[in-house]
């Protein structure tokens, strides 16, 4: 109910503005959407962008639908190993280029760490460990193609393919494995393992020190990866408001609402998934929504003219998540971009 309120909102403030300005520019703070948001925005022809942004996830804790479910109650549901916190620590590098002024490519690449502390019980006894894994994640692709741009308002349709090139088999030396790596469970590997299409469309307007947004997107796999499974399909809808306080200064506040589907297929490394919440196929997807609030700084003119930072920090207000698994407890992004 109470995401259904805060994109009524949004709704209402976007058509509010039928009477926008003539002209929508990219050329101040909030030219683009907050730093956390992808293929917000097109360029005209011949224009490119290189972009940098750093991302760190955390989570904590579990859930079970929408309560949380502590260590031992999980222990009680007869698992072995339980995950209790993560972190992910995400480095994006991107590159825009438009050959016409109606389409815009676009090309991303990623490297990601990931750590998870986990629990194990064993004759009654708790102790506590830490796994990691590394590496390259998967390639997005991108074309975004402007179907409007009139009056300070603007929309393209977005249409992306991400090419499986994060690896699936990361391992790493557990108790139950020492001395020897073991494969990694489904949340500690880095890529998908399938070639994925994310359709979606970007809306974006302006008046006077108001700016405003929203984008829909969607992941959809095809087909299992090469260990016979894969992730569950992904949608999701967002929107934000700016204000440009200066000519180099603005804020912005985000809404966003998440689903995904629990994984399909299975492992076969993955003997016995009773051995920890994470090795099990149901544990995974849910329905969210977060709320963020961040800020953008452009320099318009000067030896560093259209250089861009954004730093943003996502908070979620709701989860209920096909469980047990963890809780996210926030999303910082820091970002980079220069345009020319």
């Amino acid at each position: 109910m109470q995401l259904k309120i805060y994109v009524a909102v949004l709704l209402c403030a976007v058509f509010s503005q039928i009477n926008a300005q003539e002209n929508w520019t990219s050329g101040r703070p909030d030219g683009h959407a907050p730093i956390s948001v992808m293929g917000d925005h097109t360029h005209g022809k011949g224009d490119w962008m290189v972009s940098y942004r750093y991302m760190m996830m955390g989570m904590d804790g579990l859930r079970d639908g929408s309560e949380d479910i502590s260590s031992d109650g999980a222990f009680d549901q007869g698992y072995m190993m339980v995950p209790e916190s993560m972190t992910m620590n995400m480095h994006m590098l991107g590159v825009m280029y438009a050959p016409s002024d109606r389409l815009t490519l676009m090309i991303m690449s990623n490297y990601v760490e990931l750590n998870m502390d986990m629990a194990m019980r064993m004759n009654g006894m708790t102790s506590r460990f830490e796994t990691s894994s590394s590496g390259l994640g998967d390639l997005k692709i991108s074309g975004l193609y402007k179907l409007l741009d009139v009056k300070g308002q603007r929309i393209h349709a977005n249409l992306g393919l991400s090419v499986p090139v994060g690896s699936i088999d990361n391992e790493d030396v557990t108790p139950m494995s020492d001395p020897n790596a073991t494969q990694l469970p489904y949340p500690m590997q880095i890529g998908s393992g399938t070639w994925d299409v994310m359709p979606g469309i970007t809306y974006m307007g302006q008046k006077g020190a108001l700016s405003w947004g929203a984008q829909t997107m969607g992941t959809i796999r095809i087909g299992e990866n090469n260990r016979s499974y894969a992730f569950g399909n992904k949608g999701c809808l967002l929107g934000w408001v700016g204000f440009k306080t200066t000519e180099w200064l603005s804020f912005s506040a985000k809404v966003k609402g998440s689903v995904s589907g629990k994984i399909s297929g299975n492992d076969p490394t993955y003997t016995n998934p009773m051995m920890s919440p994470t090795l099990q196929t149901e544990n995974f997807g849910g329905t969210t929504a977060s709320s963020g609030l961040g800020f953008n700084i452009y320099i318009p003119n000067g030896a560093l003219k259209n250089v861009r930072i954004g730093v943003e920090y996502e908070l979620p207000f709701y989860q209920n998540l096909n469980g047990p698994q963890m809780k996210t407890t926030g999303i910082g992004t820091l970002g980079l971009q220069y345009s020319w």
